[in-house]
């Protein structure tokens, strides 16, 4: 089934994470907070479910995460380490692949 990941992205948070699935990605969102040290403000954390457009894209419909329209959010997507370096099950945060921009303050 062909589709459209920029399209898709509209509406949805995706990640193309082929090959892992188990535990599934999840986003974390939440508000950026100025002061010195800057920090974050978590909103949510929300496991990705596998889209039904391909086996390897992962998503969480924004509309489920309580967004509101005007804000500014931050994100990073929780995946597991395939590093085989690192113990198994370790867990990192990575920025949106897809993303066209990135705050690197936090």
């Amino acid at each position: 089934m062909p589709f459209d990941l920029l399209q898709r992205k509209r509406t949805h948070f995706v990640l193309w994470r082929p090959g892992s699935l188990s535990p599934p990605p999840a986003l974390v969102i939440g508000t950026f907070l100025a002061g010195n040290p800057p920090s974050f403000q978590p909103l949510g954390r929300f496991d990705l479910v596998a889209s039904p457009a391909s086996g390897d894209l992962w998503e969480v419909a924004a509309a489920a995460c309580g967004l509101e329209n005007g804000r500014v959010y931050h994100y990073w997507f929780e995946v597991t380490n395939a590093n085989p370096k690192t113990p198994v099950g370790a867990r990192i945060q990575c920025t949106d692949p897809t993303a066209w921009t990135v705050d690197w303050r936090l």
